[in-house]
């Protein structure tokens, strides 16, 4: 099966005993508003430049030792990180402040969905990153994004979400990735984020207490970890398995067992074997298997929070998925490859995948479910 484009969000936590702000809506211009875009110059200025210098220098055996299990065959393969020069338009630092209407809005940036709408959310989207990645012989264009939750400065009751967000395309649109390809990235850039989030953390932590100038009570460290990893598939077996799900309501463990149609069968079976390899071999019960939907047209099969690993007080969970625009089926027919380079660029494969915003959508529901559980005492208590 192809897969033209694999996003990757990855999100640690960070908190303190006293909140920063209020339990009331943030208005613009507000203190808390103006202290949260200070933390944001801050870390921008202080941290990231530096902190994608050491990534590059990071070797993907090094990364495979130290974050992801099974990934020996990521080890042997030849890997290249280079950093492309930024978009002189792009804001080192964007405030979004607002529900934004995301769902009447398809050309919304979908990073801006992965806080709480709850309360008018504000979320503070970095300058996009854009590098190119090499895994094996698959060219990556890929663009990073840091990004920080509000949380803090908004409600007593949600813990501050901080995130690393990978968006990796083909350079070359005409040979897509497989799911080995698909995989390697999301183990790659898993440990990229793994290793950024400590010191994007600590940065945070620092630019809070200078940003707000005063004491605002102990630091606790919630050590919880969420990461959001999903495909763009666009074959005619996962097509007829979202058809199935969406149309006929069919559950996901009654397609896998689908005998009397096997194309439905065989999507499904290549989402379970999907979402086990990209959740570290763990795999799902089938019940814990949904369909998303979205505007315009866009639909997931993809697990709930999967825990891929305990202990110290701090579990990591995982939400996996493949992702296609709900009855687009592909007419299998062969494709000329120049004419396929012309029509999907990387922009274009960006603008119409349903991965894109689908996963920012599940980040800001499993993470704040995270976050209700820290709350509820269902995980340990914060620190």
């Amino acid at each position: 099966m192809p897969y033209s484009l694999t996003v990757n969000r990855v999100m640690a936590l960070a908190a303190f005993t006293t909140p920063v702000g209020t339990n009331t809506e943030l208005r613009e211009g507000s203190q808390p508003v103006t202290d949260f875009h200070d933390q944001m110059v801050v870390i921008s200025a202080g941290c990231l430049p530096d902190l994608y210098d050491r990534l590059i220098s990071v070797p993907a055996a090094l990364l495979a030792q130290e974050y992801a299990a099974g990934d020996e065959a990521l080890a042997k393969l030849e890997i290249n990180l280079a950093r492309r020069e930024p978009d002189p338009t792009d804001l080192d630092v964007t405030i979004i402040q607002d529900s934004r209407a995301r769902d009447h809005n398809p050309g919304a940036d979908p990073d801006a969905a992965i806080t709480d709408t709850s309360k008018n959310p504000i979320v503070g989207l970095f300058r996009t990153q854009k590098w190119d990645i090499t895994i094996g012989e698959l060219e990556w264009d890929v663009r990073i994004r840091p990004s920080v939750t509000a949380c803090l400065f908004e409600c007593a009751k949600r813990i501050t979400k901080i995130w690393f967000t990978f968006e990796g395309v083909p350079v070359d649109p005409a040979h897509e990735p497989g799911e080995e390809d698909a995989v390697n990235f999301i183990r790659l850039t898993t440990g990229l984020a793994e290793k950024a989030l400590v010191e994007f953390r600590t940065a945070y932590i620092t630019a809070v207490q200078n940003a707000t100038r005063a004491g605002r009570g102990e630091q606790k460290r919630a050590d919880d970890r969420l990461r959001v990893s999903l495909a763009d598939n666009t074959d005619v077996r996962f097509s007829k398995l979202v058809d199935a799900m969406n149309l006929r309501g069919m559950r996901f463990e009654e397609a896998v067992s689908a005998n009397y149609d096997e194309d439905v069968q065989s999507g499904a079976q290549e989402v379970l074997q999907f979402i086990t390899r990209a959740a570290d071999g763990r795999k799902p019960d089938y019940q814990e298997i949904e369909l998303e939907t979205g505007r315009p047209g866009l639909a997931a099969v993809c697990s709930d929070l999967i825990p891929i690993s305990s202990g110290g007080g701090a579990e990591k969970f995982v939400v996996a998925g493949l992702a296609s625009s709900i009855n687009m089926l592909t007419t299998g027919l062969p494709v000329d490859a120049d004419w396929r380079r012309q029509l999907y660029g990387a922009n274009v494969l960006r603008s119409i995948s349903a991965a894109r915003p689908l996963s920012a959508r599940l980040a800001g529901t499993k993470a704040r479910d995270i976050d209700r559980r820290l709350h509820a005492g269902q995980r340990p208590a914060l620190g």
